[in-house]
């Protein structure tokens, strides 16, 4: 199976997941709501789905998940804050921030977190609630920092984390291939120093053994034990050049079965 298979299944998994985690949530959230209401109200229950939808694709568009949910709150805040409470809600809100910390690169991420601490703190002095003295104004605003910033900030430290992991880890495969470089560089260097040396070997003994048979030849009648000595030069020197050539293949097949 190929990487660009992989990856497209490993996509599909993680979407269909965050589709279940964004349903599970709505209905969890639909209830709470409802109890809350002693039956719940049809504005609410409206409201809830656009304000958890963005959970389906949070890893897929972390940066325009987190916003549109954000914005769900703002909007329906002068309608009577339909929501009702986002003491309820929260758990969206930090998933979100979380995703928006753990999937986006670093500029993207930290206009994520101002753009959606900007519209909860205008949405926290929104009437009705709103803060309407300055000594009021930071409680609404340091609870909205308090909701993101955390989240945010811990999803950033894992994913240097995580980036360092696959930096190492990218180093230690270039490093493996680097090596098994080199060795096939120094195998390819050992069959080219045997090969000079069965060339040298094969020219020395060959250039010898035609000279003995050359001098054999021409003593053989004049004076046979000089031409006795030149035969037995030769068949020594074929023989040790057929042990060094046995020795020489040997060690090509024990590099080329490595």
């Amino acid at each position: 199976m190929t990487a660009r298979r992989i990856s497209a299944r490993t996509a599909a998994t993680v979407g269909r997941l965050d589709l279940a985690v964004a349903v599970a949530t709505l209905a969890v959230l639909e209830v709470v709501h409802a109890t809350i209401a002693n039956g719940g109200e049809l504005a609410t229950a409206v409201a809830l789905v656009p304000f958890v939808a963005p959970l389906a694709v949070h890893r897929r568009w972390p940066l325009a998940a987190l916003l549109g949910s954000v914005a769900v709150v703002l909007i329906q805040k002068p309608f009577g804050q339909i929501l009702r409470s986002l003491n309820g809600d929260q758990a969206v809100l930090l998933l979100l921030s979380y995703g928006a910390g753990a999937w986006l690169p670093s500029r993207r991420a930290v206009t994520a977190l101002a753009s959606a601490l900007g519209l909860m703190i205008v949405w926290a002095l929104m009437p009705p609630g709103a803060a309407t003295t300055l000594s009021a104004i930071p409680g609404p605003t340091l609870y909205v920092t308090v909701l993101l910033i955390p989240t945010w900030s811990v999803a950033r430290v894992i994913r240097r984390h995580r980036e360092s992991a696959r930096q190492f880890s990218e180093l230690a495969e270039a490093t493996l291939a680097l090596s098994r470089e080199e060795a096939v560089a120094a195998a390819a260097a050992e069959r080219a120093r045997i090969s000079v040396e069965l060339h040298d070997i094969i020219a020395h003994s060959v250039s010898a053994m035609v000279v003995q048979a050359g001098s054999a030849r021409m003593l053989l009648h004049s004076d046979r034990e000089r031409a006795r000595e030149s035969l037995s030069v030769i068949e020594r020197t074929g023989r040790e050049t057929l042990t060094d050539l046995r020795s020489l293949v040997g060690m090509l097949r024990r590099r080329e079965a490595q």
